[in-house]
């Protein structure tokens, strides 16, 4: 099942989360229609030289490419994952994972689900702790008190938050816990989910913007290594 952006709108206005924020990062990067031009893109050229990149800096182009793809991409890659293994738990009605358990007794798609939505939040978090850009600090920020307004009923189902900001899950204690503890804790009862699946699509439209702003400006205006290297920690 895709999670659609629709879906996630609306499992923010029921958690209370801002979803209209008026223009994203992504439509300032690609609005150039604005009577005061692009400020987005105004600020990225600011220090960048006027000239287009010559020939013989062509290998710029390349590793300014290779990076964006490191970086950039890998979060978006992760982001757009934890989105799909949380959206599962919002689907309400009878394609709930929860409902399907129900009425079939067998509650293995409850348990595989989870253990992906683990897996992908904590590869998310690695990425965002691997930048130093400030928004993608805040939303990791985000996740990390969505799992504390729901730490009560995410340990009863064996879900808990380490020291690094990661979680961990003990499998044995899901396959414990009752019916109702496993929905409380995932699915649309609590908030933990929803809040998980909304942020990160806004993680993930936020890298895209960042990769076609680096991409389309910097690659032009031959900015050196040094301009990328510092958004992201490349050695993990």
């Amino acid at each position: 099942m895709r999670v659609t952006t629709q879906m996630l709108n609306e499992s923010a206005r029921k958690t209370g989360l801002p979803f209209s924020y008026g223009n994203s990062l992504l439509d300032y990067v690609n609005n150039s229609n604005t009577s005061g031009g692009n400020p987005l893109l105004d600020a990225l050229n600011k220090n960048s030289s006027s000239s287009a990149i010559s020939s013989g800096n062509g290998n710029i182009n390349a590793l300014l490419n290779s990076l964006n793809k490191t970086g950039g991409e890998k979060l978006r890659q992760q982001a757009d994952h934890l989105a799909q293994a949380a959206g599962v738990f919002t689907v309400e009605g009878e394609e709930s994972v929860f409902e399907k358990a129900k009425e079939s007794g067998d509650r293995t798609d409850i348990y595989r689900s989870a253990e992906k939505l683990v897996e992908s939040y904590n590869a998310a978090i690695k990425e965002l702790q691997k930048t130093s850009d400030s928004l993608n600090q805040y939303y990791g920020q985000m996740l990390g008190e969505a799992v504390v307004e729901n730490a009560a009923a995410l340990n009863d189902v064996g879900i808990t938050m380490e020291k690094d900001g990661t979680l961990s899950l003990d499998k044995n204690k899901m396959k414990s816990a009752a019916d109702e503890s496993l929905e409380k804790a995932l699915g649309v009862s609590g908030t933990f989910t929803k809040k998980a699946a909304f942020i990160a699509s806004r993680i993930s439209e936020n890298a895209q913007a960042e990769i076609q702003s680096i991409s389309s400006q910097y690659n032009m205006a031959g900015n050196t290594y040094a301009a990328v290297s510092g958004r992201y920690d490349f050695r993990g």
